[in-house]
């Protein structure tokens, strides 16, 4: 079988947001709430989803997306690549294999930090909350991705760091490979049953050589399986 497609989530996979997320939440419930402060935890846990949906989901009033997402796009400086994971990109697009990425984050903000990070051109398709009617866990995003990129669901792989990840892939019938170095604790990612699940930038990138055949040849020994 062959794999001509690899589609990336964004935020804790690709960059690493966490502290800004966390400013942003609490910051924009200070302005429109007041006093008190929401979990960032259980704002954690539906990561992949749209912000409006979360917040439903949180019992959070909608106007806290406008401010969330000005404090956003204000710090924009606070977010940073995950190391190793601009490379990887090129690599991928060097060796001509398509590359897409499915988030929870709106187009805007996606864009302004594709752009700023200067990993935009690594994108063959860029499917954002906003663009679908449903966001993750519903597997609408990742499938419009498919088609964009005009590969079948048994052609691509899809890089997740949550549980609304793994979930939406399963439900596009894709396979997927569950990164650890976003938030999600390693058992909430068992129970989805990712086909992969790899801990490091260098041995998800062994994984994709295994299962491309497409990048250079390397030791690939540090691949943890499922």
């Amino acid at each position: 079988m062959v794999i001509r497609a690899v589609i990336f989530d964004f935020d804790g996979v690709i960059i690493s947001s966490l502290e800004l997320q966390r400013q942003a939440l609490l910051q924009s419930y200070a302005e429109v709430v007041g006093e008190g402060a929401p979990s960032f935890d259980i704002f954690i846990s539906h990561a992949g989803d749209s912000l409006e949906n979360i917040f439903r989901a949180m019992h959070l009033p909608q106007e806290m997306c406008q401010a969330y997402r000005r404090i956003s796009r204000e710090r924009l400086d606070q977010v940073e690549l995950i190391p190793g994971s601009a490379e990887l990109l090129h690599e991928l697009k060097e060796s001509g294999v398509l590359v897409g990425l499915c988030t929870g984050k709106d187009r805007v903000r996606t864009l302004e930090l594709l752009q700023y990070l200067n990993i935009i051109q690594y994108f063959d398709c860029v499917l954002c909350s906003d663009d679908v009617a449903h966001p993750k866990p519903h597997p609408e995003s990742l499938l419009a991705c498919l088609h964009t990129l005009k590969v079948a669901s048994h052609e691509a792989l899809f890089i997740g760091d949550s549980a609304n990840d793994l979930v939406c892939a399963a439900s596009a019938e894709v396979d997927s490979i569950a990164v650890l170095w976003g938030e999600t604790k390693q058992e909430v990612l068992l129970r989805e049953n990712p086909k992969f699940i790899v801990s490091q930038v260098a041995q998800l990138r062994d994984l994709l050589i295994q299962q491309l055949g497409a990048l250079n040849n390397r030791d690939t020994t540090s691949v943890s399986y499922r």
